[in-house]
């Protein structure tokens, strides 16, 4: 018998990719470059080590660039984008239908805590979920179970 259902959350309830593409994008842009989506998918299909967009936008201008400033503007461009993001679509709905089956809702996320409340709580989903486990939570996280784990015990 079923009894409960676990939500990852970036990705699943809250669309966290697309805007972490669309700020390296604007970063590419503000610097007469072009990072396509089908090169950008290509690159997040690898290893986390084999793609650094600091890396690629040297190779395309040819010479050094502060990375630390752009890598300040892309976490600040990517938290303004994100913070505009809704509920993926659908996902209000499975809620609705757990809960009227009165089934147990937990979220495993291998993000912080701190982030994954922040949105829930932004989104206004934060009061239907029983149990939520994220990276602070257990020693590993995905692939590791110890989330799923920590949300069923």
């Amino acid at each position: 018998m079923i009894k409960g259902v676990i939500f990852d959350f970036d990705g699943l309830i809250l669309d966290t990719e697309l805007p972490v593409f669309r700020a390296w994008q604007e970063i590419f842009a503000s610097h007469g470059q072009e990072l396509s989506l089908d090169d950008w998918v290509d690159y997040i299909g690898r290893s986390p080590d084999s793609f650094d967009p600091c890396d690629d936008l040297e190779r395309l201008l040819g010479h050094p660039v502060d990375r630390q400033a752009i890598r300040t503007e892309h976490r600040r461009r990517e938290a303004s984008l994100i913070e505009s993001e809704g509920v993926l679509p659908g996902v209000v709905d499975l809620i609705a239908q757990a809960r009227e089956l009165k089934l147990r809702l937990g979220i495993a996320s291998s993000s912080e805590r701190a982030w994954v409340i922040g949105h829930l709580s932004r989104l206004g989903l934060d009061k239907y979920f029983d149990t939520i486990r994220c990276s602070d939570d257990v020693e590993h996280t995905k692939p590791a179970a110890d989330l799923y784990l920590g949300v069923i015990a």
